[in-house]
């Protein structure tokens, strides 16, 4: 707490001030190792024996490599999760992390590691893309810390904010510091969170004073945030590229200081009705809020980028016929032995010969094969070749044969108890383990049948956007009714250019709180279809790029004395969907109040009978 060369009466006076007892402090405070000179390996050696001791709790012999892989993902990996999200751990401790997973996850025989017979570059990638999910510590830890950098983006004015600003970046902004070389620890961990978030960041353009046309990422497109052309004016601000009003682009600007690309990508950018500021938005969620998931996966594309293996022309590398592995209602060992062969990287002779000449992602035989199958096919096809490996194992390692019978009656049963289980039945009673459910599935089967016995009792109005990609049209429509059912007023309402679907039902909701607002003197529940929206209007922050849309929907429904925002399935939103594309094909707008046009006449009557 103290110097070591602070004078003995000093150090009284302060602690008779502060009132502290004990100036010593503990080697760790609330499970975090105290800051104390610089944060060596040997500070965070707890968390490598935590995780050797936790992972020697359990007998690996014992373990299926689904167990394993649980265990790993839910107890190893995330035990360093907390001190992660607050230090920058040395890169060594990281790999000995790292070094203590992936032994446990290949075993050990006789005291000897056994063999990896895949790189763990290729079992950290996603399981859509050929790998296991599991985590990079070094990518993980990094996007743990940029959560930190995030927050001080999000609450700029809270006291920890304010007090890194004045002394690190002072008459600058976070995003625009230099990385300093004598700087806390606590700063130099928020630093290498900053380097990876700047890699996702987006400015959303409000009024355009706060962003540098050159400089910052501020185009919303996937391949680069930033302009592609060379400098050739002075311009300096995005706002000097809007017209005199400031409600739009200038288009005859545009196409003068940037390329064909860059001028189309700009245009395409909506600007607010209302003065609006800029603001900084996560781009690799489509809210715009910052997730570790997100930057983690951004990390990870950054760190594997072309060397990425795998037949894929996908920017992520990923393959719809790696879900067919995953896919199935099978064990999940089943599951991760056919990703094993998927991968050539079981353990037979002939792939110890050839192992050095096979690519990461393996033959293509068996992901053709899955993906041609049914599922029920493609069930039967797994647990057959998964019967076929063990029984292979058992003359192996002179377990004993198992005969042609012996084997289908074993694949017969497991069978039949997992279409029991599927069924909502308690699977095979006696002695062994007890089968599990599969992720709530019995709950959604009980509930979907209990549902059809349920009346029907009505929620207005329902809203929904209409949206053509080649052409950008778009329309809206809205359907109001009371409880009973009875129709209150319909409309749709054309709409020139939209970015996408979403947009479109952004600006079908504010129509809806706008008509309710004005002729609807009750409260409302306004349905969509879109849970994107529906989201956006429940959350407390959004930072999309729908956000100047979606914050005058707010202010509508602010007028109204009680609302609520529901999700409501697509085909219960038939009448708004119609009236939509009504307001599309005919580029027409009306309002109609307590009638609603002939062509969803039928609709309305078979929509939903009211209740008695």
């Amino acid at each position: 707490m103290f110097n070591g060369k602070m004078q003995l009466t000093l150090k009284d006076q302060v602690k008779a001030i502060l009132q502290v007892e004990n100036d010593v402090l503990d080697a760790r405070y609330l499970g975090l190792p105290t800051l104390k000179g610089r944060m060596k390996g040997d500070r965070f050696q707890y968390l490598k024996e935590r995780i050797s001791k936790h992972l020697k709790n359990f007998s690996e012999k014992n373990m299926s490599s689904a167990a394993k892989e649980i265990l790993i993902k839910s107890v190893a990996q995330a035990l360093p999760t907390y001190i992660m999200g607050v230090f920058k751990l040395p890169l060594g401790r990281c790999d000995d992390l790292t070094s203590i997973i992936r032994n446990f996850w290949w075993g050990t025989k006789h005291g000897r590691q056994k063999t990896a017979w895949t790189a763990w570059e290729a079992m950290i990638q996603k399981k859509c893309c050929g790998g296991l999910g599991f985590k990079d510590l070094r990518l993980f830890n990094q996007a743990m810390l940029a959560r930190q950098a995030w927050r001080l983006i999000q609450f700029p004015d809270s006291l920890c904010a304010r007090m890194l600003k004045a002394k690190y970046f002072p008459r600058g902004s976070l995003v625009d510091t230099a990385f300093c070389s004598k700087a806390s620890t606590t700063w130099q961990a928020i630093m290498h969170g900053l380097e990876l978030l700047k890699q996702g960041i987006i400015w959303r353009v409000g009024n355009g004073t706060q962003i540098r046309i050159w400089r910052d990422p501020w185009i919303p497109r996937e391949i680069s945030l930033r302009v592609f052309s060379q400098r050739r004016c002075r311009l300096r601000w995005v706002s000097q590229l809007l017209d005199i009003e400031g409600r739009g682009w200038d288009l005859q600007k545009l196409p003068q200081i940037f390329n064909l690309a860059d001028a189309e990508e700009i245009a395409k950018i909506k600007i607010p009705v209302r003065a609006s500021e800029d603001f900084i938005a996560w781009h690799a969620e489509r809210n715009g809020m910052f997730s570790v998931r997100s930057a983690y996966n951004l990390a990870l594309r950054i760190k594997l980028g072309q060397g990425v293996q795998g037949s894929s022309s996908a920017p992520t590398g990923e393959r719809k016929l790696w879900q067919r592995v995953w896919a199935g209602h099978v064990p999940p060992k089943v599951n991760v032995f056919i990703w094993k062969l998927a991968k050539d990287i079981l353990p037979t002779r002939w792939a110890k010969f050839i192992r050095r000449l096979f690519r990461y992602t393996g033959p293509d035989w068996l992901l053709l094969l899955l993906d041609q199958c049914s599922d029920v096919e493609r069930d039967l096809t797994k647990l057959l070749l998964w019967k076929a490996w063990s029984v292979h194992n058992n003359i192996t390692h002179q377990a004993g044969p198992t005969s042609i019978s012996e084997a289908e009656h074993a694949l017969l049963s497991m069978q039949a108890t997992l279409a029991e289980i599927l069924l909502g039945g308690e699977g095979v009673k006696g002695k062994g383990k007890a089968p599990c459910s599969w992720s709530g599935k019995n709950k959604r089967l009980s509930s979907a049948s209990k549902e059809q016995d349920r009346k029907t009792k009505w929620e207005p109005p329902p809203v929904d956007g209409s949206f053509v990609q080649q052409s950008g049209a778009a329309g809206v429509g809205v359907i109001a009714r009371d409880s009973m059912g009875h129709v209150l007023l319909s409309a749709w309402r054309a709409i020139l250019e939209c970015q996408d679907a979403a947009e479109a039902e952004a600006w079908a909701c504010l129509e809806g709180f706008w008509l309710a607002a004005q002729w609807i003197h009750e409260p409302v529940i306004v349905e969509s279809d879109c849970i994107r929206i529906v989201q956006a209007m429940q959350a407390k922050e959004d930072r999309s790029a729908l956000r100047f849309i979606l914050l005058e929907v707010k202010d509508q429904a602010r007028m109204l004395s009680e609302w609520r925002m529901a999700k409501v399935k697509r085909e219960c939103n038939l009448v708004a969907n119609e009236l939509a594309q009504l307001a599309r094909r005919n580029m027409h707008s009306a309002v109609w109040l307590r009638r609603v046009p002939a062509c969803v006449d039928d609709f309305v009557k078979n929509d939903c009978t009211p209740p008695n």
